[in-house]
């Protein structure tokens, strides 16, 4: 089901890509809008739409990108960037109520990992302070401070996911910095220099982004269902066990006392 999918969502970015320099709004609204909205789709049918809070996170996450996609070709100027901020802002948040729901922890247990911590943090807010805060507009500027220290708890809680396989942990640690990724290529393009070049790479890297997170959150859920599974046959083995040697001891004891 993964590999379809990958390849559907694949066709998906491309055509998004299309219609963003075909410059056709009706084709933008259904490529971008599509991004998220597959995302949900693909999520909904692998867990049978089940509504664990984890999977309602996930849907809100798709609902809120999916409007926050579409908006942000809708509305322009001011209102449209501060739109786009505090839903991303919003999806950030939810991304942090999943890892943390998996045991993520924003705690240094060792020496070794501080440079992580500090890199992570140097480099969001360098890019934040030396590239952004003298071009955004005053309205934005507390917001944007607010967005850098959620981006940092967000890219380092997706690095601390104790995860059930690699393949969730690498995608969701691909898909933080992916997300970072479209943030500068969004913000360069909207404060700094307008091109289409900027913006398309935003959408490809958010597009990605979205994907890994997304699908990596997803692996881990199978994963620790699977080894939920394999522990209750495991157990249902060892009880079936212990119950035939119990029924084979009682067996002997009978024949025994019969035979006295």
């Amino acid at each position: 089901m993964l590999l379809r999918f990958t390849i559907a969502y694949v066709a998906i970015i491309v055509f998004a890509l299309f219609a963003f320099f075909y410059q056709s709004n009706v084709f933008k609204l259904i490529g971008f809008g599509s991004i998220m909205l597959s995302l949900g789709m693909y999520y909904g049918i692998k867990f049978r739409w089940s509504f664990t809070l984890v999977d309602k996170l996930i849907y809100l996450i798709c609902i809120i990108g999916f409007l926050g996609d579409i908006l942000q070709f809708l509305s322009g100027g001011e209102i449209g960037q501060l739109v786009q901020i505090v839903f991303t802002l919003t999806t950030y948040l939810l991304y942090v109520s999943i890892f943390r729901r998996e045991g993520s922890y924003f705690i240094i247990k060792a020496k070794a990992e501080l440079p992580k911590f500090m890199l992570i943090t140097l480099v969001i807010f360098l890019f934040f302070g030396f590239v952004l805060l003298e071009r955004i507009p005053e309205s934005l500027y507390f917001l944007s401070i607010i967005y850098a220290f959620f981006e940092v708890i967000f890219i380092i809680l997706s690095f601390y996911r104790p995860t059930t396989n690699k393949l969730s942990y690498f995608l969701v640690g691909f898909g933080a910095i992916f997300k970072f990724v479209a943030d500068i290529f969004y913000s360069y393009n909207h404060f700094v220099t307008e091109k289409d070049f900027f913006l398309a790479l935003n959408v490809l890297f958010y597009a990605m982004s979205q994907y890994c997170l997304i699908v990596g959150v997803s692996e881990n859920i199978m994963g620790t269902l699977k080894s939920t599974h394999q522990i209750i046959i495991q157990s249902i083995e060892e009880n079936k066990n212990s119950f035939i040697d119990e029924f084979r001891k009682l067996k002997i004891q009978l024949s025994c006392s019969f035979l006295i």
